[in-house]
């Protein structure tokens, strides 16, 4: 019978546990902070917060109020290329928008 390198050979060198366990530690090294919610691929309120005080001013987005939360629903439902991500999102935001000019008035 012929070995074909198949058999428990005692191997020198890290075990393939200690080398996932390193490749994992220099991807997260990798790894940059995004702003974005992964789930949406929204802007986060963060980035609305900044987005806000470089609109009005503002040095620090802390000074701000955060946004209301009708603003960060509009957002939400809204795809990157400006359209409601259904038409019932659309009719809601047109009543929000006109409550809010109502309001403001």
């Amino acid at each position: 019978m012929t070995d074909l390198g198949s058999g428990s050979v005692r191997r020198e060198g890290r075990s393939v546990t200690q080398l996932s366990g390193l490749t994992a530690r220099r991807i997260a090294k990798e790894r940059t902070q995004v702003d974005v919610d992964p789930r949406f691929g929204k802007a986060s309120k963060k980035k609305l917060m900044k987005a806000r005080a470089e609109a009005s001013g503002v040095q620090s987005a802390d000074l701000l109020d955060p946004p209301p939360r009708y603003e960060i629903w509009i957002a939400a439902r809204t795809k990157s290329d400006g359209k409601m991500t259904s038409e019932s999102a659309r009719v809601i935001v047109d009543k929000i928008i006109s409550k809010d000019i109502q309001t403001n008035s």
